[in-house]
């Protein structure tokens, strides 16, 4: 398995298992949940996107930086999260005793990519700020 293969599936891993461990942040509910920790990112979005931005870092950063390798990791990285809200949605809602009803699952589907896709915005955004920075302006 090479590196980048490595890091996409660290990186999916990473975000299925932070679905299936604190659903509470990730999926929907009227109440927001309040723990020690998430109570000093703003409600109701900061603790899901600041743990999506921490398990989308592998992923994001494993290809090199020419553009046809660029443009593929940016494929698979909007696939590796497809996939893991696609796989982890049903159970995380199974494991909080939620209905598995079409309605609900299509709610919960928007709302966990409401909760991943911003961060892997930021994160892309990111790579090719660097990519911009050390092609043009470093010497």
């Amino acid at each position: 398995m090479n590196r980048k293969r490595l890091l996409n599936s660290a990186s999916g891993l990473l975000l299925f298992l932070a679905i299936l461990t604190i659903p509470d942040i990730f999926l929907f509910a009227k109440t927001v949940p309040n723990s020690f920790w998430t109570e000093y990112f703003p409600l109701p979005f900061g603790a899901g996107w600041f743990v999506a931005f921490i398990c989308l870092v592998p992923a994001t950063w494993a290809a090199s930086f020419s553009r046809r390798d660029l443009m593929h990791n940016v494929v698979v990285v909007l696939l590796v999260v497809f996939l893991v809200v696609i796989m982890a949605v049903p159970i995380a809602l199974a494991t909080k005793g939620l209905a598995l009803s079409l309605n609900n699952l299509i709610n919960q589907y928007l709302w966990v990519s409401i909760m991943c896709f911003p961060p892997l915005i930021v994160q892309l955004s990111l790579r090719l700020a660097h990519r911009f920075t050390t092609k043009f302006v470093s010497p």
